[in-house]
């Protein structure tokens, strides 16, 4: 039976955001691996591509400015999809239905009230077990910091996307990082 690392992938393209964030700041690139650039990469390969990137930069919010840099281009097709949403409700809708699209990891769970949505994931088993915790930090700080910058780029208006942001991640020293890029309170 194949494991989760194995099944679960991303699209190579992310992998061109980790390229241009080595390039950014003068990193060795991770290995590459042979596919074309709508093909996937198992998970595994994907964390240990996010492992070598922290090992070189080592790095509180790591995964915040690698979400930064984010263009439509990292996300593919669910970001131009997205580009033809007219609320914000919609381009929910369409994260949610087409993100294994580009991110196949655990599913999303989306809950809307009256004036807030949110998004939710559990944790992987992998993790419960004790492996890859950093890189899985890393990564779900960029998820959220990728989403953030997305819909930052589709927004009309200067208003904050985010009312409030609570991350299933160790607490930092320097919260005041995830507050000013988040524009609003963070929790951990």
């Amino acid at each position: 039976m194949k494991s989760f690392l194995k099944i679960k992938s991303v699209r190579n393209s992310l992998t061109l955001l980790l390229d241009d964030f080595c390039k950014k700041h003068g990193l060795d690139s991770p290995k590459s691996y042979n596919s074309t650039f709508n093909d996937h990469i198992p998970f595994g390969e994907w964390l240990s591509k996010i492992k070598s990137i922290n090992e070189q930069y080592p790095k509180e919010g790591l995964g915040l400015e690698i979400g930064a840099m984010v263009q439509a281009k990292h996300i593919g097709i669910v970001a131009y999809i997205a580009q033809s949403c007219n609320t914000f409700a919609d381009y929910i809708e369409i994260l949610s239905k087409y993100e294994r699209l580009w991110f196949n990891y655990i599913p999303k769970k989306i809950n809307f009230d009256d004036d807030f949505f949110s998004i939710s994931w559990e944790k992987p088993a992998y993790v419960q077990a004790g492996l890859f915790i950093e890189e899985t930090s890393i990564v779900e700080e960029m998820q959220v910091s990728i989403i953030y910058h997305h819909l930052q780029q589709l927004m009309d208006s200067a208003k904050n996307a985010f009312y409030r942001l609570e991350l299933a991640i160790p607490e930092p020293e320097n919260i005041e990082k995830y507050t000013q890029l988040f524009n609003c309170p963070v929790y951990f």
